[in-house]
């Protein structure tokens, strides 16, 4: 009796949010403001006040093991973007994202042999319309949350995430006369490139006033706007090199806060890059417990390393470009080459 009692207590409180939710779209005056008191909205946005009876809805599915297709509707309401579609996704029980789950499946299989399709990783060069792309990578996406929350599925993910780690350690330890090489001369290209940001600016300045110059000497042959615009680009070009090279100074009053965020920025590259570097040497499938990672070249400026696990071995490489150009900031990619 008391399950039956629950049950007829939750199927009215869904019903009167449901309705709270349509009413929301429409009422004004005293019926909106009870609603922000009702539901405890710091806004009187209809938007705001839906959001949060879809709130509600999603805390009573949780304690739910069986649905149906107005509970997906209801989750279906509080995405504006996949993002958001995703975020909320983690939120729900398992039992509601199975659901979720087969219900995409069903929709999928409606479709002819689009199922056949779910484990896809590129849409290159096959001929899907744009909602059936959307119904795929969905499906994937709800397959990947569902999957993530399997023990066995958290286990290998924490040892992935381990074994990651260790390379970024035994990659960085190798690294550091590298990296140091890089950053050192990233901070010279910055000191040389604030230096000459005002010759720099006076050299645009007067390229912009021969474009300028050029541009009303053909005006009068220009018919219409639109070719008056496109005869225009070239000023708004180079107009817009100036502002970037006027923002710097306006942002950065003195030299070292402008080559402190260009070494900061560097360090995260750096960082990204090596992050990078070890996930693809995981993917190579080494023991990453025996792997060794030695430094075969003695010059900061070029590195070469041996990457092996007693078994495999693969060697990686990579030249510092761009050392002492005036046009471009200092940068590298890591080359990888399997060795037998």
């Amino acid at each position: 009796m008391k399950d039956l009692q629950n049950f007829i207590n939750e199927s009215n409180s869904v019903e009167e949010l449901r309705k709270d939710y349509e009413d929301a779209s429409y009422v004004t005056g005293k019926e909106k403001k009870d609603l922000v008191a009702k539901y405890n909205v710091g806004s009187n946005k209809a938007k705001d006040i839906k959001y949060a009876i879809l709130v509600k809805l999603q805390e009573l599915r949780k304690n739910k093991e069986s649905f149906d297709k107005d509970d997906i509707n209801d989750f279906s309401q509080m995405s504006e973007s996949d993002t958001q579609y995703y975020e909320e996704l983690k939120k729900e029980n398992d039992a509601f994202v199975k659901f979720l789950l087969d219900d995409f499946e069903k929709r999928l299989k409606s479709k002819g042999d689009l199922f056949k399709w779910v484990n896809l990783t590129s849409f290159s060069g096959l001929s899907f319309s744009s909602a059936e792309k959307w119904l795929i990578k969905r499906y994937q996406k709800i397959r990947e949350e569902l999957m993530s929350r399997d023990p066995k599925n958290i286990k290998a993910k924490e040892k992935e995430e381990y074994n990651i780690d260790t390379l970024v350690t035994k990659l960085g330890n190798e690294l550091d006369d590298f990296k140091k090489e890089y950053l050192k001369r990233v901070e010279e290209s910055a000191n040389k490139a604030y230096d000459n940001l005002p010759s720099d600016i006076e050299k645009l300045q007067k390229t912009l006033e021969t474009l300028k110059k050029e541009y009303e000497e053909k005006k009068p042959n220009l018919k219409g706007y639109t070719a008056r615009w496109y005869a225009q680009e070239p000023i708004r070009k180079q107009e817009n090199k100036i502002d970037k090279k006027k923002a710097i100074l306006r942002m950065y009053k003195i030299k070292s806060s402008f080559v402190k965020a260009c070494l900061e920025d560097a360090e995260k590259t750096f960082k990204g890059n090596v992050d990078a570097l070890a996930h693809r040497v995981y993917e190579k499938k080494f023991d990453v417990d025996k792997i060794k990672v030695s430094n075969v070249k003695d010059d900061p400026k070029i590195f070469q390393l041996l990457i092996e696990d007693g078994t495999k071995k693969l060697y990686c490489r990579s030249i510092l470009a761009a050392q002492f150009s005036d046009k471009m900031v200092p940068h590298f990619r890591f080359i990888m080459t399997d060795r037998k």
